[in-house]
């Protein structure tokens, strides 16, 4: 089964946002894994987004509680996860809420 992430509505709304970020007592560290600046080590904490979505970034690795590292922002995020290189939309990242290493 292919996923064509371009016709899907994923993108969370800032309401979206804010209330996926409310949901949870522990959420006040997370931020959005477009917040994580480059070299920086961040833990996947929640992916919420549609199901199919989320099973899809889960296959590339970005499971809960798996660690990333930011290596590049320059117009897609190029990100190291489970030892491989992997690249994200911007726009796909702002749904992959994260805690960062050093919180």
């Amino acid at each position: 089964m292919r996923l064509n992430l371009n016709s899907m509505p994923f993108v969370l709304t800032k309401k979206d946002h804010k209330r996926a970020l409310e949901a949870d007592a522990h959420s006040a560290r997370w931020v959005s894994l477009q917040e994580v600046e480059p070299g920086q080590k961040a833990r996947v904490q929640k992916l919420p987004s549609q199901p199919a979505l989320c099973r899809r970034l889960r296959e590339m690795g970005f499971c809960e509680y798996a660690e990333v590292k930011i290596l590049s922002k320059s117009g897609a995020m190029l990100c190291l996860v489970c030892h491989s290189k992997v690249c994200l939309s911007r726009r796909l990242a702002e749904s992959v809420f994260v805690e960062p290493a050093g919180a």
